[in-house]
């Protein structure tokens, strides 16, 4: 659905950031974007939707380079959520009808089907009863749903997602990932998700992108990349990736060697 080749980024007079950059996702698979701050994993996604022009190599959607799409189909089937901000201005069902914005004429009022599908979107997560109320009233993790919601609403294929989970407790952190889950599986919908969790890549049993500080990466299945050597030369920390089985389920968890003293049993190489 959404490749990367060969791309190089850099902002005026420095090094690059990115380097020779490589990835695809395919449709109904979730890509997780990993690496400490200031890698670029947020410039990663602005270069990936062309929001920052790539210094060399280019983005294909559909195998058609992105710069070629027209604004209103390109936003048709790609939604980006960016990292959560509460408006004081909108509703919640205001909110949702602004991802609607491409399917109508400019100045043109929502349709009955853009609030049809709107609607659609909020039942879908539980958030109809929120519909009339003011976003900066929402709790983080309502309006983090309801920023979900309204990239549902577009109708589109692929949702690109800066940091979903952040500053979120653990009952919200699980509503989001699982409403990710669900449109994967339930809706065939691609992901491109950028994420400091990295416990959660493991859980979505897709891709990952490892990005280190001199611009070098790693691409493939997240089972592959994400190993404790990776991710400690990532990091520049000693890491250790656990494995917790529980049933016919494996989960991971990821913490600094120093947290186990000598213990390192049961560690995923």
């Amino acid at each position: 659905m959404i490749e990367v080749e060969q791309a190089c980024f850099a902002y005026p007079k420095e090094k690059d950031i990115l380097h020779d950059l490589s990835f695809q996702v395919s449709e109904g698979e979730v890509l997780s974007i990993i690496g400490k701050n200031g890698v670029g994993k947020t410039t990663l996604l602005r270069c990936l939707l062309g929001f920052l022009p790539w210094r060399s190599g280019r983005t294909l959607l559909d195998g058609k380079d992105i710069r070629e799409w027209k604004t209103e189909q390109l936003w048709k089937k790609v939604a980006y959520v960016a990292q959560r901000k509460q408006s004081v201005v909108y509703t919640v069902e205001e909110m949702v009808l602004l991802g609607r914005s491409m399917h109508r004429k400019l100045w043109q009022m929502p349709t009955d089907e853009d609030r049809a599908a709107a609607k659609e979107a909020l039942e879908y997560f539980g958030l109809v009863h929120l519909m009339g109320k003011v976003c900066s009233k929402l709790s983080g993790g309502q309006m983090q749903m309801v920023n979900l919601a309204r990239a549902i609403a577009t109708k589109a294929t692929l949702l690109v997602w800066d940091e979903p989970e952040a500053n979120l407790d653990l009952a919200n952190q699980y509503q989001v990932l699982s409403s990710i889950t669900h449109l994967q599986k339930e809706k065939g919908l691609s992901f491109v998700i950028n994420t400091h969790t990295i416990e959660h890549s493991f859980l979505w049993k897709g891709k990952s992108v490892l990005l280190y500080p001199d611009a070098a990466y790693l691409f493939g299945s997240t089972v592959d990349v994400l190993t404790q050597e990776n991710l400690s030369k990532a990091f520049s920390l000693d890491l250790q990736v656990h494995r917790i089985e529980k049933g016919s389920e494996e989960y991971h968890v990821v913490l600094p060697t120093a947290f186990f003293g000598k213990s390192r049993t049961d560690s995923d190489n």
